[in-house]
C-alpha cells in the first residue's frame, strides 16, 4: 500500500470519526480513566488531589513522586511554560 493511499484510508477514518464530535467525545473514556490506566500500564505512582469538595471541579493527577524538587504541569488541552523551561529543566 501506498504512503498516499494509507493516509487516504487514515484522513477517511478520521472523518467519519469526527462528523459529529460530540458522538467522538461520549465514546471516549474520561481522562481520569485514561491516566489511571496509563499510570498501570507504567507501573507509575498514581495520585488523585481535589481541588475543591465538588466531585464535578477539576482533580490534579500525579504521577511519580508527589515530593520531587521539579514537576511538569499539564493542563488538559493546553501546555503552559515559562520561557526559560528548557533552562530550568537542564538545573
Amino acid at each position: 500500500m501506498s504512503r498516499s493511499v494509507a493516509h487516504e484510508q487514515r484522513n477517511d477514518a478520521f472523518r467519519e470519526a469526527l462528523v459529529n464530535p460530540l458522538d467522538f467525545a461520549a465514546s471516549a473514556l474520561p481522562t481520569a480513566t485514561q491516566v489511571t490506566n496509563v499510570a498501570k500500564e507504567l507501573g507509575v505512582h498514581h495520585d488523585v488531589e481535589q481541588i475543591f469538595d465538588d466531585q464535578e471541579a477539576p482533580r490534579i493527577h500525579w504521577l511519580g513522586n508527589v515530593q520531587a524538587r521539579k514537576v511538569l504541569l499539564y493542563f488538559h488541552g493546553t501546555f503552559v511554560s515559562s520561557a526559560s523551561v528548557t533552562d530550568e529543566l537542564s538545573r
